[in-house]
């Protein structure tokens, strides 16, 4: 006589095996197990009910198990988002791109200005993508869903300052002041006031 064992086959969701369910195996048998992965999931490894149930290659999805007492083993899957990391015009991210990684994974984010852009805010395509601090240049984003991330820039248009502005200065000094300039996008067009130090001068033929 040959001493057998239980052996059950499943899938967690994400996923199917081969010749799924419980079946009736000799004792010390190796037998052959296929996992099969669905739509926007990757296989992730095989897992033991019991330690006398081993698998050869937990990571690989065909493989196969020897039983050497009443086990589950089951295909375990993981959901996958695409995302795609861009820029508008005006500057460039680090590692832009599109890939596909797990859900809930952490990517970092990285935008870099060109000369007479500054940077905006980083714009997400879905809640479920949420930008960890949307103003900043260096930040991270966790994958929820697939989605796009662009880091959108604005050009900068400087605004100089009137003669009337300066028509009583006699001499040249530095002074603190609010100085307007405009960031002129596509849509929407806004101002910005920034407290900077300039230099006024009585000839305007001179640069601000």
């Amino acid at each position: 006589f040959v001493k057998t064992q239980q052996l059950t086959v499943s899938a967690s969701t994400g996923g199917s095996v081969s010749s799924a369910g419980t079946k009736t195996v000799d004792y010390d048998s190796d037998n052959a197990i296929t996992a099969i992965s669905d739509s926007s999931y990757r296989f992730d490894k095989w897992t033991s009910s019991s330690k006398s149930c081993v698998i050869s290659k937990a990571t690989s999805m065909s493989t196969s198990v020897k039983v050497s007492d009443d086990c589950k083993v089951t295909a375990n899957f993981v959901k996958t988002q695409n995302v795609t990391i861009a820029s508008s015009t005006g500057g460039y991210v680090k590692s832009s791109g599109s890939r596909t990684v797990d859900i809930d994974t952490k990517i970092n984010l990285q935008a870099v200005e060109d000369s007479g852009y500054v940077f905006e805010k980083w714009i997400s395509s879905s809640k479920k993508c949420i930008v960890a601090d949307p103003a900043s240049l260096s930040t991270s984003v966790r994958v929820g869903d697939d989605c796009s991330v662009t880091a959108n820039f604005v050009k900068v248009e400087y605004v100089f300052l009137e003669e009337d502005f300066v028509r009583d200065i006699d001499s040249v000094e530095t002074t603190e002041v609010d100085f307007a300039f405009s960031l002129n996008t596509v849509s929407p067009t806004y101002s910005k006031i920034d407290s900077i130090m300039v230099a006024l001068f009585t000839d305007l033929g001179d640069t601000l």
